[in-house]
């Protein structure tokens, strides 16, 4: 299942944005794409606060040390 949904390009648009998605599919998702720098910080911040568990994977672009 692919879940396409536009997140803005701010870091706490898409933060507040992909918190929605993934809690609308809780434990439903394997991975997680962010096309750009800003989206993944969004989306890092998000995926942090879940159980190890229950994170998925992420696909990042604009790869920064901090994402690791």
């Amino acid at each position: 299942m692919v879940i396409d949904t536009y997140v803005g390009y701010r870091p706490r648009d898409a933060e507040a944005l992909i918190a929605e998605v993934i809690n609308a599919y809780p434990a439903r998702l394997d991975a997680v794409f962010a096309p750009a720098e800003p989206i993944s910080y969004g989306v890092v911040r998000v995926i942090e606060t879940a159980a190890i568990g229950q994170r998925p994977r992420l696909v990042l672009f604009d790869w920064r040390p901090e994402f690791l």
